[in-house]
């Protein structure tokens, strides 16, 4: 309800009537029920401050929890791909070898990751977020195989076995790079099937803003009609 808003025709109080959004003027109106004067509703600049603020706030919420999904999902996708090539020329084979690590790295992971894409890109073609992400991926393994290089040019000498799997990975040959590159192509093929998750996800969401939007404007009608 408005603080306050005075017919400047008859000077009636129209603080509590409730206001229309006009599709030709993109205004909200309200009509004095006295003399039929239409009279723009407008709100409080601290109202005002308030909505820009909530607006805000939820954007930097939504962009933080982008940034955890990336980091999360890029993490244990590129993870996954580092041991699994590493264990095909060293003694972890026997160790990463498992079900387990299949299961998790090569299904559960790219599932989750294809109903996350799928869901919080909703607004860009699936083709599109998923050709991105895989040149994402692999931009972040080039730059780990880059690194790899230049610590070996700058110390040749530098302990293998003192240093971490993805130390196994960068050093490699254009070989084992060719074998990451297909690891992760197969890993965005088995996301596909986190396709009918995110679906599910999208659903939930627009059914739970649906029913808050209802929620909201259901109470604003009792509120209205109590005062």
């Amino acid at each position: 309800m408005a603080m306050a808003h005075v017919c400047q025709s008859c000077g009636e109080e129209l603080s509590r009537r409730r206001a229309f959004h006009d599709a030709e003027y993109r205004l909200r109106l309200v009509i004095c029920p006295s003399c039929g004067q239409g009279e723009v509703r407008r709100r409080h600049p601290l109202v005002t401050l308030l909505r820009r603020v909530v607006r805000l706030n939820a954007a930097l919420e939504r962009l933080a929890l982008q940034s955890v999904a990336v980091l999360l999902f890029g993490t244990l996708a590129i993870s996954g791909t580092v041991l699994a090539v590493s264990a095909l020329e060293s003694s972890l084979h026997s160790e990463l070898a498992t079900t387990a690590f299949v299961l998790f790295y090569f299904v559960i992971v790219p599932i989750a990751m294809g109903a996350w894409l799928f869901a919080a890109f909703a607004h860009k073609p699936v083709l599109h977020v998923w050709i991105g992400w895989y040149l994402f991926m692999l931009a972040v393994l080039g730059l780990g195989y880059s690194f790899g290089v230049v610590i070996e040019v700058l110390d040749p000498d530098w302990d293998e076995t003192s240093a971490s799997n993805f130390r196994i990975v960068v050093q490699a040959s254009p070989a084992r790079a060719l074998i990451a590159t297909a690891l992760l192509l197969l890993m965005m093929i088995i996301a596909l099937g986190g396709i009918p998750l995110g679906l599910l996800a999208r659903w939930s969401t627009r059914r739970f803003r649906n029913w808050r939007w209802a929620f909201r404007r259901r109470r604003k009608r009792l509120e209205v009609q109590s005062g």
